[in-house]
């Protein structure tokens, strides 16, 4: 079940272009945020009036800790680091999954946090199936570690180790976040107002 290399767009590491592919496209973090009414009003009103995406503290922080992360991932389950953004079957889904196994039935996400969690939110939930119906893999292995500011205010990673649990394909949710993303492309396509 591999991806076929043509889905296979640009590397997240050369950002400009990263952003360029994205342009046009529902990604894991548009579709997750636009689920709920609110939220899909949010994210029309962002990609009509855009904003600055320049990384911040904690998104900084937690890029630079995506190593860490990936190597318990490779060490203890085989997947590979991954900055690719990857089409799907209709190429304006786009996802970009930190991990992908070699034979492409498993991804995996990374995340830090300034509080531990039992469950991932649902937003990252929504993300992971966002992820798994773009890829077509079968599961993902979601890691996270506690982001902790020291007496300076630099951030650290709290446990030696990431938490981390597998997430199975949930095929109603990636029915409804299809739903979502295509009302959306239709939108902005002029189909609907």
């Amino acid at each position: 079940m591999a991806i076929d290399a043509q889905r296979f767009l640009v590397r997240s590491t050369d950002r400009a272009q990263w952003l360029a592919a994205r342009e046009g496209g529902v990604s894991a973090t548009t579709v997750a945020e636009a689920a709920t009414p609110a939220g899909f009003r949010d994210v029309l009103d962002k990609r009509r009036n855009p904003i600055d995406l320049s990384p911040n503290d904690y998104m900084m922080f937690g890029t630079e800790s995506e190593p860490a992360l990936m190597e318990f991932a490779h060490r203890e389950h085989g997947i590979l680091p991954s900055d690719w953004l990857i089409a799907g079957e209709d190429p304006r889904h786009l996802a970009t999954p930190d991990g992908l196994s070699v034979d492409h039935t498993e991804i995996a996400e990374c995340k830090t946090t300034g509080k531990d969690w039992k469950t991932p939110p649902i937003k990252y939930r929504r993300q992971v199936q966002w992820q798994l119906a773009v890829t077509g893999a079968e599961r993902c292995l979601f890691l996270w570690n506690l982001r902790v500011p020291d007496e300076h205010g630099w951030f650290y990673l709290a446990w030696l180790e990431p938490k981390s649990l597998w997430i199975e394909r949930d095929e109603d949710m990636i029915s409804e976040l299809v739903g979502v993303a295509d009302r959306l492309l239709s939108i902005e396509g002029g189909d609907d107002d």
